[in-house]
């Protein structure tokens, strides 16, 4: 078996009898000293995607003829994770606004598979957060946003889709209808300060 990283052939040792994992593992520790990390996987030609990577990795290294991994920079990942996430934000804020809008009106049907989609997108934001401050290997016990530690603030949009998720629950649309108009704002801007504190990190390692 072959392997390469970034069409460059990589020096790992291979073992026929081991697993894929030991020269993921290898090739990780490799660019790890150049500040980069592995992205991508292609076995034979194929592309490994996200649902068959631990599966693909428990196989044999004696099933594969040739292996290429992709590395990425990490905080041009970030900055370009950090853009998406400050649009899904911006529409969901606008989503937001026509859920009140329905709920005002008393059109409930048609503010939840809004609601449902929007709830969503808010963890897919955390969630990317979360994945881009470990890219960058950010210690969150360093980092304050407007004087609250960085943890607290992550905490601060959780609370609030819990209040959601509780308010629709107890179908109590006016309580709901608030909490998008008055929390969520809060919520939004919470977000934007997390984003705007880690993109400084990016911009610091340019």
């Amino acid at each position: 078996m072959n392997v390469y990283i970034d069409d460059v052939e990589a020096n790992i040792p291979i073992n026929a009898e081991q697993m894929l994992d030991e020269v993921l593992q290898a090739a990780r520790e490799q660019v790890n000293e150049a500040g980069r990390m592995i992205v991508g996987l292609v076995c034979d030609g194929i592309h490994v995607s996200d649902e068959e990577l631990a599966t693909t990795l428990q196989k044999p290294q004696s099933e594969f003829k040739r292996v290429d991994l992709h590395s990425a920079d990490p905080a041009e990942l970030v900055r370009e994770a950090l853009v998406q996430a400050e649009q899904l934000l911006d529409e969901t804020a606008r989503s937001a606004k026509g859920i009140v809008e329905h709920l005002t009106c008393g059109n409930t049907a048609e503010a939840m598979p809004i609601l449902s989609s929007c709830c969503q997108a808010w963890l897919e934001i955390h969630s990317g957060v979360a994945n881009a401050m470990s890219a960058l290997k950010i210690d969150p016990e360093t980092v304050d946003i407007d004087g609250k530690p960085i943890v607290n603030v992550l905490g601060e949009p959780i609370r609030v889709l819990n209040d959601i998720k509780e308010a629709v629950t107890a179908r109590d649309f006016v309580l709901l209808s608030d909490i998008l108009s008055y929390e969520f704002e809060e919520t939004v801007e919470a977000w934007r300060s997390i984003i705007e504190a880690i993109r400084g990190y990016t911009e610091s390692d340019q």
